[in-house]
């Protein structure tokens, strides 16, 4: 197997004498090889180190969404969520979702319980006046815990 990721040096212009990377990951398309940058530039071993944690961490997330798969604890309308997924990784897969339709029918095909709880980290911690939060809160039924 190819190596996947790759250092991308940045090559700074002349006054700069510090070394700058990111991490990067090999995407081959026909006969084209390209290295994208998949962390932000780091200037030093401590942002590579958060960076690189940073990527681990949501890989877990990815591994532990696939085992669910595996052993049959997806919720949420089969769209990756899982039973053991905190509110605001369920909100960041809910406002992935394209549109205000499959946005409502995907928060609505789950539990009561777990869209209170959804409900409750998305109207404390969210801006509610743009993007998906604004959609939520101009939607969300509180008797009902349903998106209307």
């Amino acid at each position: 197997m190819t190596k996947l990721f790759q250092l991308i040096e940045i090559k700074k212009e002349h006054g700069d004498s510090g070394k700058s990377f990111s991490l990067g990951i090999q995407v081959r398309v026909g006969e084209h090889t390209n290295t994208l940058p998949v962390t932000a530039e780091c200037r030093s071993v401590g942002a590579f180190a958060r960076e690189v944690k940073a990527l681990q961490k949501e890989l877990e997330g990815i591994f532990e969404e696939g085992k669910a798969l595996f052993e049959g604890k997806i919720s949420g309308g089969g769209m990756g969520i899982t039973e053991d997924m905190n509110p605001e990784r369920v909100w960041s897969v809910l406002s992935a979702i394209s549109g205000e339709e499959p946005f409502a029918e995907g928060f609505n095909s789950m539990a009561e319980e777990r869209r209170r709880e959804v409900a409750e980290y998305i109207l404390t911690s969210c801006n509610i006046f743009s993007g998906k939060a604004a959609v939520f809160s101009a939607r969300y039924d509180s008797d009902t815990a349903l998106l209307e």
